[in-house]
């Protein structure tokens, strides 16, 4: 079956008397792509930030690298990387000073930084503040952001949203490429067609409620 990265064992999120997600399980293994397939409003989202502890769960529990993330928060969420809606980013500031941020945040070292501008591919874009940047530059410096400290997981959601049919396709290559290398992919989107040419596996959702999962 493989390592698992990740398993989420009922996971519940409720408001008030509202389900946002309702009894979710899943699993992923280690170097494969599992997609979140739904309309908008299905949840998708919700699961990711429940995952991140952005939001706390109602019921169940996740399980990252065998770490609880409610027991073992701090050594269970750094083995993942997250890019959740709109790329957050210092409109003011260059690419290569995101780099040096996120560097000295996570305690790594030049070459690193080296590493991951290569990996962006933003070339001279890299000394431009990013409010100048495109929808696809934007999208490439965050996959790379969150890359920076090899993470065991990557969370992106709905990655292709804005992006016209060149950045579309690479990025495909960029997550193929980490996937490649060992890290384990959990995306969302709204598109059957996008999932299909990435994902290894796929959970369906519609109303927070699993409606069919597809190998």
């Amino acid at each position: 079956m493989g390592e698992q990265v990740i398993v989420l064992t009922d996971l519940t999120k409720q408001y008030g008397n509202f389900t946002a997600v309702d009894h979710i399980r899943l699993n992923i293994r280690k170097g494969e792509i599992f997609g979140l397939l739904g309309p908008n409003g299905a949840g998708k989202s919700t699961i990711m930030k429940c995952i991140t502890g952005l939001y706390h769960v109602s019921e169940g529990k996740i399980t990252i690298c065998g770490r609880d993330l409610k027991s073992d928060s701090s050594n269970a969420l750094k083995n993942i990387g997250v890019s959740i809606e709109y790329p957050s980013l210092y409109p003011e500031l260059s690419g290569h000073e995101h780099f040096k941020i996120m560097a000295n945040w996570k305690h790594l070292d030049s070459k690193r930084i080296e590493e991951m501008e290569q990996f962006s591919d933003l070339k001279d874009g890299l000394y431009r503040a990013t409010e100048h940047y495109s929808m696809g530059m934007k999208q490439r410096l965050v996959l790379a952001l969150a890359m920076m400290a090899k993470p065991k997981l990557l969370i992106i959601d709905e990655p292709t949203n804005g992006l016209d049919p060149q950045a579309i396709f690479d990025l495909r290559n960029k997550l193929l490429t980490i996937r490649n290398e060992g890290t384990s992919i959990l995306l969302s989107s709204h598109q059957l067609s996008e999932l299909d040419k990435l994902a290894d596996r796929a959970l369906f959702i519609k109303s927070g409620k699993l409606i069919k999962e597809k190998n």
